[in-house]
This record gives structure tokens, sequence and C-alpha cells, in this order.
């Protein structure tokens, strides 16, 4: 369920989730000795989740969540965000002005009809995808 699916949960249900702390919870039950380390050698960070994005197919502007989500986070190796919600085709690069980079937003239809291919290379300095 999403903030804006009033038929799978009411808002008030769902207020509560803060959906940027989910990179910060993905690492908060390691120990807490090895938590410093773990965070340290991640290189990148991607989100599956099931929050909704869509994507004008004239305008190649995207919107949802998921887009949201993009624009908001403050963890700078966040680089993809793989949504699902909404069934939609979204190949979406989202510029975040508080990490100084592009973050993808993917989405790959429905019931396999379109897959999302995402290569990420790694180097010295900076990743890109």
């Amino acid at each position: 369920a999403t903030i804006n699916d009033g038929n799978k949960s009411l808002d008030d249900n769902l207020s509560f989730i803060d959906y940027n702390a989910a990179i910060d919870y993905s690492i908060y039950t390691c120990k807490q000795e090895t938590k410093d380390q773990l965070f340290n050698s991640i290189e990148s960070f991607v989100l599956l989740t099931h929050v909704e994005s869509a994507q004008d197919e004239t305008t190649g502007e995207a919107s949802g969540d998921a887009v949201e989500i993009a624009e908001t986070a403050t963890e700078p190796k966040l680089d993809a965000i793989i949504s699902a919600h909404s069934h939609k085709t979204v190949d979406a690069k989202i510029y975040n002005g508080s990490i100084s980079k592009n973050v993808l937003v993917g989405q790959a239809e429905t019931e396999g009809r379109k897959y999302l291919d995402i290569t990420f290379e790694f180097d010295n300095s900076s990743i890109c995808c």
C-alpha cells in the first residue's frame, strides 16, 4: 500500500511511514560494531520497493511516490529505485539536489510483459547508470 492508495489502506494508517528511512533500516539490524564497517563498505544502494511511479509517454516526465523518494532522499549512496505498485513502464533519471546526483527510477510494467535492465559501472570515484 502507498500513501496515495485509499483502496488498500487509509491515509491515516500510513502517515507514520518514513519512506526515506528504508535505507537506514536496511543496516539497522546489524550489530553496532559492524554497522559502521558495513555502511562504509557499501558503494551503492538500490531500493527494491512496491511504491508507485508513472511516466508520461510524450514528455518523459515521471511522477509518483518513487519519484518523490528519489527527489528527497538524503543518502548519497542511493543510485536507483525500482518501483512496482502502478504496473507502468518507467525509465527516468530524477535529479536530487541535496545529494547532487541523478537517481534512476524504473518499473517494468506487469506480468512479465517487459523487464528492467540496469547496469552499474563501478570505478574508484563514482557510479553511473
